[in-house]
């Protein structure tokens, strides 16, 4: 998103940091779900990293909330556009929450629960592509491609038996948290560009 002389309208970085704390979360639901299947040591470095990761994004957040009254509150249009957005990212997020409670609800009902966790890969990594339109950005191409490949090959290894159904819950967790964490890491990213010309 660009703006004129550079400088964010507050509700930008506001949403920065929101976006923070969904990636935090994020984060640590598929860093956990690959912790979990992982043991002894293994287990605890990546609880620990996915823990350092989490608490990193919060506190940025934090941050982002604290200093958003050094910014402007609008921008003339901005503030409808930013209306515009928010209401589509709400439908966006609204259709890939009810798509996945769908999944998982026909997949438990056909008892092919280890095709959950890849399955919901293929959503997220799907809905990546009108979010790429949306914000203009190409960071979600390259997401939505990695996590709907990662997504479609853990399907394909669960219904072939070659791997261990924990082995693949850990290589699609890993994989999403890897993309959720790269997310983050922009927003900071970001929110540091448009600190420096406050």
């Amino acid at each position: 998103m660009n703006f004129s002389d550079g400088t964010a309208p507050r509700p930008v970085i506001i949403s920065l940091g929101i976006g923070l704390i969904l990636m935090a979360f994020f984060t640590f639901f598929w860093g956990g779900l690959a912790g979990a299947n992982l043991t002894d040591t293994e287990m605890w470095v990546c609880f620990g990293l996915i823990d350092i990761i989490a608490l990193t994004f919060i506190c940025y957040a934090i941050h982002l909330f604290i200093i958003s009254k050094k910014f402007p509150v609008t921008r003339g249009v901005d503030i409808e556009r930013q209306k515009m957005m928010v209401k589509k990212y709400g439908i966006i997020f609204g259709i890939e929450g009810l798509l996945i409670a769908i999944s998982v609800l026909i997949l438990k009902y056909i008892r092919f629960d280890n095709l959950i966790i890849p399955t919901i890969a293929i959503i997220v990594g799907l809905h990546f592509l009108p979010m790429a339109n949306l914000f203009q950005r190409k960071l979600d191409y390259y997401s939505a491609t990695w996590t709907t490949v990662v997504g479609i090959i853990g399907v394909a290894l669960a219904l072939t038996k070659i791997l261990p159904d924990k082995t693949i819950q850990i290589i699609v967790g890993i994989s999403v948290a890897l993309v959720t964490t790269l997310y983050g890491i922009y927003m900071i990213v970001q929110a540091e560009n448009y600190k420096s010309i406050v």
